[in-house]
């Protein structure tokens, strides 16, 4: 699948299209309804109509490839952000750059893949702009998941390599198609891109990316490989089917429960995954995955969860002999 990708990327680049340049940005103030919505080139309004209180942490949460500000995923982050009452909440809509349109569900992953980097790069002009408002960097965390989270990193690299650096970047298994490989982006998720990059790895080599790419890097139930999380099935499914995306889908709602539910994802410092199974989880440092997770977290960290909400095992998931068998 992901090699079919590869081999016909520069189809789409030699036939061309024109770049759809929606994106916009959603300011939520106390609930879903109703959000402040601005161009993402002038993003201003956000601050001068006060949506963006300078003085809290902003939270901006960016959803993958075809998805938009109804799924599934946006609705639970902001929902969650919203809740706990004290972060200033935003949504970066980039729904028509990240649809499959008309042109097949390869073809249009290629487009919206090729998207992200013009999305990334205009963002990051974005929080430039707000910044010359009052926006603090040492105050935004980027969240994103699959191809939102390859958007964090090229924003954050493009501030970076303007002499900026972002205060945190949470990626929800970034995407693996065209971010990993020969023929391939290479500019996405980095631990480079902000001061604290944590990534959440669900479904490595599959729809998420296998390789460590964050400052802390989160391995929940991984077993060494192609990882199948509890609760999903086995066996081989149609592109982008609900079975087939359940483990990359497991990133976001872990972390969601970690927001206000649950802070109960300790994990367990280790190398690499050999070392964590045959030291049955021993380690002289645990640090808790999710929204919580401490600025200081450098290198692996393994954990096993529930198979159902509330995923975090607490301190039983250090273990992996606690791990649920599918």
């Amino acid at each position: 699948m992901y090699d079919s990708m590869s081999r016909i990327i520069w189809t789409i680049l030699l036939l061309g299209y024109t770049y759809v340049d929606a994106a916009s940005l959603r300011c939520y103030n106390g609930s879903l309804d109703n959000p402040l919505i601005v161009p993402l080139d002038f993003p201003r309004p956000l601050i001068d109509k006060s949506c963006i209180n300078t003085s809290r942490v902003t939270k901006f949460f960016i959803s993958g490839f075809n998805r938009n500000v109804t799924g599934e995923e946006s609705v639970a982050v902001l929902s969650a952000y919203i809740k706990r009452g004290d972060v200033n909440v935003l949504y970066l809509d980039w729904a028509e750059e990240a649809k499959i349109g008309g042109l097949g569900t390869i073809l249009g992953y290629i487009k919206a893949a090729s998207n992200t980097q013009e999305v990334g790069f205009r963002f990051a002009a974005a929080l430039l702009n707000l910044r010359d408002g009052g926006l603090e960097f040492t105050k935004v965390h980027l969240v994103g998941h699959s191809l939102g989270a390859q958007i964090a990193g090229i924003t954050g690299n493009t501030l970076r390599d303007q002499g900026y650096i972002l205060q945190r970047a949470t990626c929800l298994d970034p995407a693996r198609p065209l971010y990993s490989g020969l023929i391939s982006f290479k500019n996405g998720v980095g631990p480079e891109c902000a001061k604290q990059v944590d990534v959440v790895h669900t479904d490595p080599g599959g729809y998420g990316l296998a390789e460590r790419v964050g400052t802390a890097d989160f391995w929940p139930n991984y077993e060494g490989g192609k990882t199948v999380q509890p609760g999903c099935s086995t066996g081989e499914f149609a592109l982008l089917s609900q079975d087939g995306l359940c483990s990359h889908i497991l990133a976001w709602k872990f972390f969601v429960e970690t927001i206000n539910e649950c802070n109960c994802f300790p994990a367990a410092s280790s190398p690499d995954y050999a070392t964590w199974t045959k030291t049955n989880g021993t380690t002289n440092s645990t640090i808790y995955m999710g929204e919580y997770v401490s600025p200081e977290a450098r290198g692996n960290y393994y954990l096993v969860t529930n198979d159902r909400p509330l995923y975090g095992k607490g301190d039983e998931g250090t273990n992996p002999n606690n791990r649920i068998r599918n």
